[in-house]
């Protein structure tokens, strides 16, 4: 791959924290009322929150909307077509409906910090413990990759799905954690499609986070935590 630097400015994580409502629990989406205590209702936060224009994704002014209230823990949220939300909470696999109403699709997610959804329509899940899995639906859970060249990833830490079904993935440190000298390189793979074979793709970024691609699939867009920049590379014709 070939890759660009882009200076960024740092992003506000509004909507993700006005989705999900992380910072209390009790409550339920809209139209619910959850008890807590002798009766009293826990209350969604209060929003007048509104976005910048983000071009071709979002118009400059929309509102912010909490759809659903008391998750914890929430990490890995995806919008579906049908405008559902996939998000982890508490370990489990939430789809959340547009009115919120919340159904479990898998109790244990293995500690999933990323979700996907692949051509096939399955959940693919960049796990810390170690690997690369399809989560749903039930009976099509698969363990992708759980090393390269021998040895166990990091911490698998996000993830995005090509149209041919290829899967790209990060593999970095948790903040503060001490590295091992047998520890694989901080990198980026690609599991392809039709062999499930990895391929590292990228080793010269410092903390490879957040991945997604363009919609004609030929950019793959990287955070480096280490700095506040992306990494735009050009997808070759091998992933």
């Amino acid at each position: 791959m070939k890759s660009k630097a882009i200076l960024v400015a740092l992003l506000s994580l509004l909507c993700v924290v006005a989705a999900f409502g992380q910072a209390r629990e009790g409550g339920q989406g809209r139209g619910q009322g959850g008890g807590r205590g002798r009766g009293e209702q826990a209350q969604p936060p209060a929003m007048d929150k509104v976005t910048p224009e983000i071009p071709g994704v979002v118009k400059a002014g929309t509102k912010i909307e909490v759809i659903k209230f008391g998750l914890g823990g929430t990490d890995a949220g995806m919008g579906l077509s049908d405008g559902s939300v996939l998000v982890t909470s508490r370990g489990s696999l939430i789809k959340v409906d547009p009115d919120g109403n919340s159904t479990t699709l898998v109790e244990n997610t293995e500690q999933a910090a990323g979700l996907a959804i692949d051509p096939k329509g399955r959940v693919i899940a960049a796990q810390y413990s170690k690997k690369v899995s399809v989560l749903y639906p039930k009976e099509s859970e698969e363990v992708l990759t759980d090393s390269f060249d021998g040895r166990p990833y990091i911490r698998p830490n996000d993830l995005v799905a090509d149209k041919k079904g290829g899967i790209y993935f990060t593999d970095c440190y948790q903040i503060g954690a001490t590295p091992s000298p047998n520890d694989l390189p901080q990198s980026v793979y690609y599991i392809v499609p039709t062999s499930h074979k990895v391929i590292r793709v990228a080793s010269d970024v410092r903390r490879p986070n957040g991945i997604t691609l363009s919609a004609d699939d030929k950019t793959l867009y990287i955070n480096d935590w280490d700095g506040a920049y992306l990494l735009t590379y050009d997808v070759q014709p091998d992933g």
